[in-house]
C-alpha cells in the first residue's frame, strides 16, 4: 500500500506544476541501430537535461546498437512493445535518433500509429532526405544545384560495379553512402586504384552508394527552423517576447543592423512560420572533406556567422528553404551546401534530425541570434503540437 501510494503521488507531481498547470509529457529516444549511435545518445542526453522541467515532464528511451530497448530512466530493457506503449503515453515524441531507423521517418511513423505529436519532419520528408540519390532528384527538379554523380547498388557477382566517369566527371570523387550520416564510410577517390577500397567502405554501410565529382570550394550549412507561426516569428519563449528578429532591427549580435548573413524570418516562405539561422562554415581543409574524425575529435572549426557576400547568403537561405519546403521538412532541418569559388551554391544534403547537443553546430546557429538551447527545444516541443 505505501508503494501504491508514493508511486501514485510521484506520477500526479510529474504531471503538474505547483500552479496547476499540466506539464507536457516529452518521450525522448535516444541512440539508434547504426553507425551514428554514440551522436544520439548524446543528442537526446542534451535535449532531456535542457527541456525546462516547470514545462515538461520527459522521459526517455535508448534504442541499442543492437536494435533492441532499454529505459535509461530506469536502466531497463524494454521489449519493442513495451517501448511503444511508452510512446504511446507521451504528449510528444521527440527523436533525438540520427540516421537509419530513426531519422529516416520510422520513429515519426512509429509516434503516427500511437497518436503522438512528433517533433520533426514526418515520416515522407524522413525518408526522402534520407536519401540522398532521391534528395539530389528533388533538388534538380527543385532548381536547385547538386554535384554530378551516378547511384551504384550492391553487386550480386560482380566485385567492383563499374563507374561511368562522364556520368561522374574528372577525378577526384566523392564515394558515400545513399543512407549513412556523420560521414561514415565516406571516402575521397583521387585516383582509380582508390575505387575499390572505397566502394567496400561505402557498401560495408548501405546497399546503394553514391560517387560524385567533388566540388571545390567552402562548406557553408544553413538550418531552417519550422516555428508553425503564420509570421516567422519565434513568439514568447519563457516569459520574455521574441522580437529582435525583425527585419531592419538591431539583433542580439552587437547592436549593428541585421545584414543577409543573421538569422531571421524568411519574407518567401512566412506563411509558413520559417526562421532561416546564419550560416556557418566548416573550416575544412580545402583539399579534404568533413569526415567522421573531425567531426567529432574535438578538431572541427567553425565560422559564425560565415563571412558571405549578401548576393551568396540570400542564395542559401533560398536553396535551404527551398529544399525543407520541397521535402515538406518540420521541426529543425540543417541543409549543408558548398559555395564555388565562382559564387555557385551547390547542394550536399539535407539533415532533418541534425545534431542537437548543446555545442551541436544547429544550437550554436541559434544561439547566436538570441535563442538559447533550452528555448530553440521548447520551440520545437511547441511547434509539433500545433
Amino acid at each position: 500500500m505505501t508503494s501504491t501510494s508514493t508511486s501514485t503521488s510521484t506520477s500526479t507531481a510529474s504531471t503538474s506544476t505547483n500552479a496547476g498547470t499540466r506539464r507536457v509529457h516529452v518521450v525522448v529516444i535516444g541512440g539508434g541501430a547504426n553507425s551514428e549511435h554514440a551522436v544520439g545518445l548524446a543528442s537526446a542526453a542534451g535535449v532531456a537535461a535542457a527541456l525546462d522541467p516547470a514545462r515538461f515532464r520527459v522521459s526517455r528511451l535508448t534504442i541499442e546498437h543492437d536494435g533492441t530497448w532499454s529505459s535509461p530512466d530506469t536502466g531497463t530493457a524494454l521489449s519493442f512493445a513495451a517501448a511503444a506503449a511508452a510512446v504511446a503515453q507521451a504528449d510528444v515524441l521527440f527523436p533525438a535518433v540520427h540516421g537509419p531507423g530513426g531519422e529516416d521517418g520510422t520513429l515519426a511513423a512509429l509516434g503516427a500509429l500511437a497518436g503522438v505529436r512528433v517533433v520533426g519532419s514526418g515520416v515522407a520528408a524522413g525518408a526522402i532526405a534520407m536519401d540522398k540519390w532521391v534528395t539530389k532528384l528533388v533538388a534538380v527538379a527543385a532548381g536547385v544545384s547538386v554535384a554530378p554523380g551516378v547511384l551504384l547498388e550492391r553487386p550480386a557477382t560482380v566485385p567492383v560495379p563499374e563507374v561511368d566517369p562522364d556520368a561522374v566527371g574528372p577525378l577526384p570523387w566523392i564515394v558515400k553512402p545513399v543512407t549513412g550520416g556523420s560521414s561514415f564510410g565516406v571516402s575521397r577517390v583521387d585516383t582509380l586504384a582508390d575505387l575499390e577500397g572505397a566502394l567496400a567502405e561505402a557498401f560495408a554501410h548501405d546497399d546503394r552508394v553514391l560517387v560524385e565529382r567533388l566540388v571545390v570550394g567552402r562548406e557553408i550549412d544553413i538550418a531552417v527552423l519550422s516555428t508553425g507561426r503564420p509570421d516567422g516569428e519565434p513568439g514568447p519563449v519563457g516569459n520574455r517576447p521574441r522580437t529582435a528578429l525583425q527585419d531592419g532591427e538591431p539583433g542580439p549580435v552587437g547592436n549593428r543592423p541585421r545584414t543577409a548573413l543573421d538569422g531571421e524570418p524568411d519574407p518567401a516562405s512566412a506563411p509558413h512560420g520559417r526562421i532561416v539561422g546564419p550560416p556557418l562554415e566548416v573550416l575544412n581543409d580545402p583539399d579534404g572533406f568533413f569526415d567522421a574524425s573531425t567531426k567529432y575529435d574535438g578538431t572541427a572549426r567553425f565560422a559564425l556567422p560565415a563571412p558571405l557576400d549578401p548576393d551568396v547568403a540570400a542564395r542559401l537561405r533560398t536553396a535551404a528553404v527551398t529544399m525543407a519546403d520541397r521535402l515538406g521538412c518540420r521541426g529543425v532541418v540543417r541543409v549543408d551546401c558548398f559555395v564555388t569559388p565562382e559564387g555557385e551554391v551547390v547542394l550536399n544534403e539535407v539533415n532533418t534530425m541534425p545534431g542537437l547537443t548543446e555545442h551541436s553546430q544547429v544550437p550554436a546557429m541559434f544561439a547566436s541570434i538570441g535563442i538559447e538551447y533550452p528555448d530553440l527545444l521548447a520551440m520545437l516541443v511547441e511547434g509539433a503540437t500545433r
